[in-house]
């Protein structure tokens, strides 16, 4: 079909995955649901909840014309969010998490600020479990149109992942096939917004805090797994093919970053997964010598370093294990 074919509904459609969130949804939809106008569109995907949430979702899409209640059996987070992109009938497309809420003049907001751009951005505010919050956003933007090369700086610096802080355009979506990738254990908004970035020209930022992220409990038990190892040497590699695209340079922020992460993850694994890391080389040469390849003067992180190159895998995780002691966590 001719773009100039294409015709909307709305201007906005606004996804919520919704998955076993019965304790923040009614908050996040409330934050919402009276913001909407006839330009905007509310679709909730129930991801085959087993509390009430797909009730909740139901009970807003008949108290509001503006919402729209979708329910799947359970596929994941990329999955329902795929699901409410197929959904869409907005010109516009943003993402909310189920477990987060928005600003008053979050609709108003950004349907003032579209005017064809590609995608456009704002900040977010990091909620504490005590209620205080901290402003996060792109520091080195400033408000109205921003460079292409600017994007790739923040990319380099890992704060550009987030999906819930940008607004897309769904013919670009359609037109490239953009999707979530799911099976993933985390780093699916990544790949989504680095996929989508290839082909952005025109970026507005609006420069305020539109979005708020509650900071939920500890996923440290979610990172001691060689799944979320996996997943992130692939997010690695996939960052790495990116930026050897877009942006010249070592790198030297995601690298330290990776290698910090990677580290974190070693020293969590239990004693099983480590000797099946170590039997099935999930960790290549390649990627050690990538993700090693900064300065830094600590003598901790030298160390760290040090057992990183040598593949002194139990070493990393006894240290770990040390460093858990001494914080009177063991």
């Amino acid at each position: 079909m001719d773009e100039m074919e294409i015709k909307y509904s709305v201007l906005l459609s606004i996804i919520v995955p919704v998955y076993n969130a019965e304790k923040y949804l009614p908050a996040c939809l409330d934050s919402v649901v009276h913001q909407l106008t006839d330009q905007t569109e509310l679709i909730c995907v129930d991801d085959g909840s087993s509390d009430g949430s797909g009730r909740i979702c139901d009970k807003y899409s008949e108290q509001c014309r503006f919402v729209k209640a979708v329910h799947q059996v359970n596929s994941g987070v990329s999955a329902a969010r795929n699901a409410g992109m197929e959904q869409a009938s907005g010109e516009y497309i943003t993402f909310l998490d189920a477990d987060d809420y928005v600003a008053e003049d979050y609709v108003a907001s950004i349907l003032g600020n579209l005017s064809g751009h590609d995608l456009v951005l704002f900040d977010h505010n990091r909620v504490l479990s005590d209620g205080s919050a901290e402003v996060c956003g792109y520091s080195s933007f400033k408000c109205g149109t921003v460079d292409i090369a600017d994007v790739y700086q923040e990319i380099e610096k890992c704060n550009f992942f987030q999906c819930w802080n940008k607004v897309y355009r769904r013919d670009i979506i359609e037109k490239q096939g953009i999707i979530f990738p799911e099976g993933r254990l985390f780093g699916e908004d990544m790949q989504f917004v680095l996929d989508y970035v290839e082909f952005t020209k025109d970026i507005f930022y609006i420069g305020a805090p539109l979005y708020n992220y509650r900071i939920l409990g500890d996923s440290s038990s979610q990172k001691a797994s060689l799944v979320y190892l996996n997943n992130h040497i692939e997010n690695y590699d996939c960052l790495s093919r990116f930026l050897k695209k877009h942006a010249k340079g070592e790198h030297r922020d995601v690298n330290q970053t990776t290698f910090n992460i990677v580290c974190q993850c070693i020293e969590r694994l239990s004693a099983n997964d480590l000797q099946i890391m170590k039997k099935q080389r999930m960790i290549s040469d390649d990627f050690i010598e990538r993700i090693t390849g900064f300065d830094n003067g600590r003598a901790i992180i030298k160390l760290r370093v040090f057992m990183m190159r040598h593949r002194m895998f139990r070493g990393l995780h006894l240290l770990g294990r040390i460093k858990e002691l001494a914080a009177g966590r063991g």
